[in-house]
């Protein structure tokens, strides 16, 4: 703090060791001599011991000094050499008479990091700066920083450096920078370029799904009350090697694939893919990957696509891209070769149907997209063979998917698994614990016996003795755990049929009678609580609804990925038209619905469940998979609904039709029919993926069980008439025994179709107005 006015002045020994200090100051850092002066005389000002005024008249002529008496004209003229010596003298003498030499080192030392924050932010903002010298730069500028200093000298000072360094090498959206320049320090920035692989030129970024996980963190670790949360182990491959890689491999020719019709490129991506995996990359690109995977050694490593289009504002191409999980065990060539194969199949994937189709669909196909990439060490722990989390799960700030009227949509939901979070995000026709934040012990299931039908029956691990990421029984991982305590993930079953939480966290029933539940975590409440104090941190800061992937091992919080989330219209009120004639009324539904309405269908697209059971083969299946694309692109402009078995886009093909976005992306109702008969329960699709890419497109979505007694399906409307498919997609012809397209007006001619879901009362309608 500076001396007040009335504090006592200083000794002559104080003086002359303030003198000292200032005068060794300047000649260590002979360019600081200007701004340290006024510094100094701000100083000197600002405590009272001098009017700057007062220094000025002395330092110049006095008959040339005068203040600013007519507004239209300059204050002063400018000075000259010989005066400005003058003034830093002047300042010089009165600091050493009125400030102590520890205000002196204050104020010197904050000259010093203004100088090096400024030197910092004109690297950033250079065009033609090596990203190395950029990292070199910023660690230097860290060390100057004591953790419990502000970020910079002022406030402006300390915002733009921010802004240019984030701009430089992690995102130039105006929407994150306005976010991240809030939370994302200097000092955070060095450990994130000491990992960053890019070119010699270093001119790339780290992508959007990087740019999220990043600020996730960095709001967390701003919080004063938050708890500690963890980054995986990361490099970054920024997106200058993706177009390095592009032009050294002749591949800029394919930019233009894009805009080619949506079955051609379908048809080409394999190809295009076994191009990029035979592609060769940068040679300083492999030496410093060579060099990452002997500082990893031989832990199993996973890829993730990082565009720069991914996980923004209103794009946040869920399920798009792929991860790929990498065994990392062998000989280090090889398991450099199985890296980069990995690498460059992402990078491939910017030219997929579902990529291409996704940014057709969000007015983004000009745009020039390049793919950073992150890889990381997976996060977990080795269990006998298996290497898992102890859990992980993706979770959201507001609840969608709400089952009781205890249940608030602001509270938020968790979807959490055993093991590796892509059983979470994934549709793998298995079940999550679907948790609600506030009321984490309220389960949809009321009963047992339906407790233990949908508890989580595979886990997604890395197997060490196999081929690397598998999806295996739930019960040889309970076995490879037990000694671990697993006592508050599972709950053990009873002769009677009832289930119960075992006592402590060893746990030593059989692992026949233990069923998946996290009753023991969730009944502490304690890490729900913490989940939402994070996402309610992030949303305050995002200025919207977020969705967070997460994982837990060893009882450390990893945040893997954190994106603006797109939610249904809460505010939509849509009221079911009463008195409609049953012979109008084509199907309702009671459960699982958020609110919509669509007028006008023109089109119904039916693959019925029973017949969909009775194909025999995997090749038959596949087939209607690329029968709905083709239906998907004839339809792009017209109103049609398209209903199905079990869970569209499953990744289990007997429990549903395994379309991917682009097969589905023009659709304006997706229906998912469950027959009783079937002898499964459908998965919530609430939180996963697919279901989220439906929100994002503004896709109503609702579920339908025509065996529910309290349910109405006219099996009438939907055989009556002629099929359509062979107009629409006449390539499909053979498959009308299987696929139904139903031209509504056709059907009832004259008529409307429409559609009306009421998330309040849980009730929909088809029906003809």
């Amino acid at each position: 703090m500076m001396a007040a006015a009335n504090d006592a002045v200083p000794g002559s020994s104080d003086q002359e060791e303030t003198l000292r200090r200032i005068e060794g100051y300047l000649n260590a850092y002979p360019g600081l001599r200007s701004r340290v002066s006024r510094l100094l005389l701000l100083a000197l000002h600002s405590s009272g011991h001098v009017r700057i005024e007062d220094v000025y008249r002395q330092a110049q002529r006095a008959e040339e000094w005068s203040l600013p008496s007519d507004p239209n004209r300059p204050s002063s003229r400018l000075w000259g050499a010989e005066e400005r010596e003058v003034l830093a003298l002047l300042a010089i003498k009165l600091a050493a008479e009125h400030l102590s030499p520890t205000e002196v080192d204050e104020i010197v030392w904050s000259a010093h990091r203004r100088d090096e924050a400024q030197s910092l932010e004109a690297l950033a903002r250079a065009p033609d700066i090596p990203l190395e010298l950029l990292a070199d730069k910023v660690n230097q500028f860290a060390a100057l920083q004591a953790d419990d200093e502000p970020p910079l000298g002022t406030p402006d000072e300390a915002e733009g450096t921010r802004v240019a360094l984030i701009r430089r090498f992690i995102s130039d959206r105006l929407d994150y920078i306005a976010v991240a320049k809030r939370f994302l320090r200097v000092r955070d920035m060095g450990p994130i370029l000491d990992r960053a692989l890019t070119t010699e030129r270093g001119q790339g970024r780290v992508g959007g799904k990087a740019a999220g996980m990043i600020l996730a963190w960095a709001i967390q670790q701003a919080a004063e009350d938050g708890e500690e949360a963890h980054l995986p182990d990361t490099a970054y491959v920024l997106t200058d090697v993706h177009e390095e890689f592009t032009s050294i491999n002749g591949l800029g020719h394919l930019e233009h694939h894009k805009y080619k019709p949506i079955q051609e490129v379908r048809d080409e991506f394999t190809a295009i893919r076994e191009i990029f995996r035979n592609g060769e990359f940068p040679e300083r690109v492999v030496d410093h990957m060579r060099a990452e995977l002997v500082r990893w050694g031989e832990v199993p490593l996973i890829v993730r696509s990082s565009s720069l289009l991914e996980d923004n504002y209103g794009s946040a191409f869920s399920g798009i891209y792929q991860s790929l999980f990498v065994r990392n065990r062998g000989p280090l060539e090889s398991r450099l070769d199985e890296l980069l194969g990995a690498i460059a199949e992402i990078y491939a994937a910017v030219f997929s149907a579902d990529a291409v189709q996704y940014r057709r669909r969000h007015n983004l196909l000009d745009y020039d997209e390049l793919m950073g990439v992150m890889i990381q060490a997976v996060v977990g722990s080795q269990y006998g063979r298996y290497f898992l989390p102890t859990f992980a799960g993706v979770a959201f700030s507001r609840n969608d998917y709400r089952w009781s009227s205890r249940i608030n949509r602001e509270d938020g939901l968790m979807r959490l698994v055993l093991g590796l979070g892509t059983h979470a995000v994934d549709r793998v026709g298995d079940f999550p614990r679907m948790v609600a934040l506030a009321q984490p012990t309220l389960r949809p299931e009321t009963t047992p016996d339906a407790i233990q039908e949908t508890s989580q029956k595979k886990v997604d691990v890395i197997d060490s003795d196999g081929m690397g990421f598998e999806r295996v029984p739930v019960g040889p991982v309970l076995e490879a755990m037990r000694d671990t305590g697993i006592g508050d993930l599972v709950s053990v079953r009873h002769p009677d049929g009832t289930l119960a939480q075992p006592v402590g966290t060893r746990v030593t029933a059989p692992v026949s009678d233990l069923c998946v539940t996290f009753d023991g975590l969730l009944g502490r409440k304690t890490f729900p609580k913490r989940i939402q104090a994070v996402l309610r941190r992030l949303e305050a800061a995002y200025g919207c609804p977020v969705d967070l992937e997460f994982a837990v091992d060893q009882d450390k919080l990893y945040l893997l990925q954190c994106r603006p989330l797109g939610t249904i219209d809460s505010t939509q009120r849509v009221r079911v038209p009463a008195g409609i004639p049953r012979p109008d009324r084509i199907f309702s539904a009671r459960c699982d619905l958020n609110s919509g309405y669509l007028r006008g269908i023109e089109y119904v697209v039916l693959i019925d469940p029973r017949d969909y059971k009775k194909i025999e083969t995997v090749d038959l299946r596949r087939e209607l998979a690329h029968c709905v694309g083709r239906i998907n692109d004839a339809l792009a402009d017209r109103v049609f609904m398209l209903m199905g078995p079990g869970r569209w886009g499953s990744q289990d093909i007997q429990l549903g039709v395994q379309v991917t976005y682009a097969d589905i992306c023009n659709a304006n109702v997706l229906v998912e029919i469950a027959r009783e008969h079937d002898g499964y329960t459908p998965e919530p699709s609430f939180g996963t993926h697919f279901f989220q890419d439906l929100v994002e497109n503004r896709i109503l979505y609702l579920p339908l069980y025509p065996d529910d007694l309290r349910v109405e399906y006219r099996e009438e409307f939907f055989e009556q008439g002629p099929n359509a498919l062979e107009v629409i997609s006449p390539r499909d012809a053979h498959l009308s025994d299987l696929v139904r397209v139903i031209a509504v007006n056709e059907v009832r001619p004259g008529r409307r179709l429409d559609l009306a879901l009421d998330g309040d009362s849980q009730f929909g309608l088809c029906y003809f107005a």
